[in-house]
């Protein structure tokens, strides 16, 4: 069968290529190179005078042989495909929809020109106003002023009129006693005979006068309570159980004497307690009563207390067997 020989210049492949292929190269299958294609062979290798017409273009070389004589040159990277232009678009052939002719505007009528209105006169700038003074500044400092006047002689007068000797509290001035020297009432009772030529009195011997009767009952009971809030009280804070025992009237004074004779004198907070006893219970349930109370820590004083103590265990034995020998010593000068 005639055929034609190609080889590739690049890697000598060599290709039989039908005798109908109509041009002198192609491109290499194996390397992409050019090959060189001869003339026309018959099948027994001579070459054909007369070359048949050639064929239809289209048929593709047979490749004979591949062999690798030469090493393979760098291949040339081809030009990247462009990508395919779109055809321009045809102008839309939707029919534009005419503009809208803009409606006449009716025709307005002209202006009429306003009078230009007369030109006012300027007004005066008023006068700056005058400073205020305030009032209350004066008016302050005046109360202030009155205020600390009456308070001045409110506290002389106060001062004045309190004993100068006070009760100091035993647990920081053991030793030294500051008491009210008088109390409340200016009725000073006289002790009578028998327990003023006495050198002392044994308040141990004297029998309580609060019975248990009187203790259980619900009055009793208020009593003993507020009489234990005023002797465990500190001084500032005795006024209210002082007020509410002499709001029982004389059912607190058995309960009172049976406490106060249980004293010791010789200690200095026994000594101040049996003075506030005199002072703030005491007395006031007496109208102001009162056969006087010496508060210093001499055995003179001691002894003499605890003879006001026992006068007054008389006087509450006999209140209680008649009221009016309470109401008689309430408003007598004298027992």
């Amino acid at each position: 069968m005639d055929h034609r020989l190609g080889t590739c210049t690049d890697c000598r492949a060599r290709y039989q290529i039908p005798a109908s292929f109509p041009h002198s190269r192609a491109k290499c299958r194996s390397c992409g190179g050019v090959v060189e294609v001869g003339p026309v062979l018959s099948a027994s290798g001579s070459r054909v005078a007369n070359e048949p017409a050639p064929r239809s273009p289209s048929a593709a070389p047979k490749i004979v042989e591949a062999p690798r004589a030469e090493p393979r040159r760098e291949r040339v990277p081809e030009a990247p495909a462009r990508a395919p232009v779109a055809p321009p678009v045809p102008p839309s052939a939707t029919p534009v929809a005419p503009k809208a002719t803009p409606k006449p505007q009716p025709e307005r009528a002209p202006r009429e020109e306003q009078p230009t209105p007369p030109a006012r006169t300027p007004r005066a700038p008023a006068p700056p106003p005058e400073p205020k003074t305030n009032k209350a500044v004066p008016i302050g400092v005046a109360a202030l002023v009155l205020v600390i006047g009456f308070g001045g002689a409110y506290f002389l007068t106060h001062r004045a009129s309190e004993p100068s000797a006070r009760a100091a509290d035993p647990k920081t001035t053991p030793t030294t006693q500051m008491t009210k020297d008088a109390p409340k009432s200016a009725t000073t009772r006289p002790l009578d005979r028998d327990f003023a030529d006495a050198p002392d009195a044994d308040l141990a011997a004297l029998p309580d006068l609060a019975t248990a009767e009187k203790k259980a009952s619900p009055e009793g009971v208020a009593i003993a309570e507020a009489l234990a809030r005023f002797l465990a009280a500190p001084p500032e804070a005795r006024d209210a159980s002082a007020r509410e025992l002499v709001s029982k009237g004389l059912a607190a004074l058995p309960f009172v004497v049976d406490a106060w004779k249980r004293l010791d004198l010789a200690n200095a907070n026994d000594r101040a307690l049996g003075a506030a006893l005199e002072r703030d219970v005491v007395a006031p349930l007496a109208n102001g009563a009162s056969f006087g109370w010496k508060p210093d820590a001499t055995p003179e004083s001691a002894s003499f207390d605890r003879k006001v103590i026992a006068q007054w265990h008389r006087v509450c034995t006999s209140a209680s067997a008649s009221e009016s020998a309470w109401t008689a010593f309430v408003a007598g000068p004298a027992h």
